[in-house]
């Protein structure tokens, strides 16, 4: 652990601090509530869909736990843990995912496509713990006290997660909103809206997190668009019927 105390943080630190808790607290509750509804409906692709909603967001588990430790102890994460907990999680909501939408859309092609992104991911792992035990900063380097910037490695990963999670999803979407039926329908703008949201979202907070009231909108619109993809796939009776009426 890394002795930091509350002067030593940035504004935006607080911003980042303040919205990764916000962010996983939100995980956390909605992931619940999709694992509530395999007991319920004895669905396996709620459980990979829940798993993939939970750990989609497990890159603010480092800022929101450092954040939380520095306020309690004046400690932070060392960097390597911060980057393991930022990173490693991140390969099972990309195999949840191809799981998911392949049994739903692709199952002519989902044995293939399931060992394709089990490969990668085994490999991802496997050279993440590498780096982490023999020279982290491949992975990422720390900006302030309680954030990180991925470098080529992480980078790369993230890509590929981005792109194959955000293409199946709007496809999916897309094939939603062409049902017949009303719900369906809704269902598939919500997706939609969900991944256009994340999409954008994450693109931002890549590239425009120096300023802190900026940093505080994208993280709002991330919230929105993961509420979004929880309404696309569970959506209650009470919200259709509001809005079909």
């Amino acid at each position: 652990m890394a002795s930091v105390t509350i002067s030593d943080l940035e504004v935006k630190d607080f911003f980042h601090g303040i919205s990764a808790i916000i962010i996983i607290i939100v995980s956390v509750i909605i992931g619940i509530r999709i694992l509530y509804t395999y007991y319920k409906y004895k669905d396996k692709i709620n459980i990979t869909v829940g798993l993939t909603y939970f750990f989609l967001l497990s890159p603010y588990w480092g800022g929101a736990i450092s954040f939380i430790g520095v306020l309690i102890a004046n400690y932070a994460l060392d960097i390597p843990v911060y980057l393991f907990l930022s990173s490693a999680f991140l390969p099972i909501a990309l195999v949840s995912w191809i799981y998911s939408v392949a049994t739903l859309i692709y199952k002519k092609y989902k044995k293939m496509m399931v060992i394709i992104y089990i490969a990668i991911s085994i490999i991802f792992e496997i050279l993440l713990i590498v780096f982490l035990l023999t020279d982290y900063t491949i992975i990422g380097e720390k900006t302030t006290e309680i954030n990180i910037i991925s470098n080529d490695f992480l980078l790369i990963f993230q890509i590929i997660t981005i792109v194959s999670m955000e293409a199946t999803g709007i496809h999916f979407s897309i094939i939603s909103i062409k049902s017949a039926d009303p719900k369906v329908n809704l269902k598939g703008k919500f997706l939609l809206a969900a991944w256009l949201l994340i999409l954008v979202s994450v693109l931002l907070d890549a590239v425009l997190t120096t300023d802190a009231l900026l940093m505080l909108v994208i993280r709002i619109l991330l919230v929105s668009g993961v509420v979004f993809y929880y309404l696309g796939f569970f959506l209650p009776e009470a919200v259709s019927e509001r809005i079909l009426k």
